[in-house]
């Protein structure tokens, strides 16, 4: 439950593989604390749409925010989780799939200062350190014009 008791919030550990934009708390190796809005807890169940479904031993590259007591959560819901898979040695990022038709290339923001990479729709993946370097492109640029 959450502080007010009245809404649910999934509160997972994570650890730290790799920063590409650092917040404070944001080391490699560290563990962070993760909100997803909504969960179960007993009987009750409190989905809460646009959100992904985490899982223990997934791994995924993470848009998330710091907040005010230093823990994190994802920025824009699912849209701000691109879960990693692993196909023929390879690693790909993909669109959470529950949530992969979401499309963004009319938008160039993720959330403000945030720049989107495009569109990833369900059934499309890119490799992960394909996606690593348009996210420091992106970034270099977005420093360079501040």
């Amino acid at each position: 439950w959450t502080r007010n008791g009245r809404t649910i919030d999934t509160i997972l550990q994570v650890q730290v593989d790799e920063v590409l934009k650092a917040c404070s708390s944001f080391q490699e190796g560290n563990i962070i604390t993760l909100f997803n809005p909504g969960g179960k807890i007993g009987n009750m169940d409190m989905p809460v749409p646009g959100v992904s479904e985490l899982a223990i031993g997934n791994r995924s590259i993470f848009f998330l925010a710091e907040t005010s007591n230093q823990d994190h959560m994802i920025l824009t819901l699912a849209q701000g989780n691109f879960p990693i898979i692993t196909q023929n040695g390879e690693e790909y990022v993909t669109r959470d799939p529950k949530y992969g038709h979401l499309d963004h290339s009319q938008s160039h923001m993720l959330t403000k200062g945030t720049p989107r990479l495009g569109s990833l729709t369900m059934g499309e993946k890119k490799l992960v350190r394909t996606f690593r370097d348009e996210i420091k492109t992106i970034l270099q640029n977005t420093n360079e014009t501040k």
